[in-house]
């Protein structure tokens, strides 16, 4: 995917799904971590990397993003 805030990044469907999942429903516990993965993107990508997220670690990437900021 490519976004216009985060740069190039992919998720995996399962990811795709749950992110989808919670903007239907306005699960906030999913969509306030958003911005914490659009860092990560963007630290990335400004490294000269691509974010590669998966179910299995976009829950490290966000801790990882937050830790940064402290």
């Amino acid at each position: 995917m490519t976004c216009p805030h985060c740069f190039r990044f992919t998720l995996d469907r399962y990811l795709l799904d749950l992110f989808d999942s919670a903007r239907q429903r306005m699960d906030v516990r999913v969509l306030d971590l958003l911005p914490r993965l659009s860092d990560a993107a963007r630290r990335t990508a400004a490294e000269g990397g691509q974010l590669n997220l998966t179910g299995e670690n976009w829950r490290a990437a966000v801790r990882t993003a937050a830790s940064r900021d402290t």
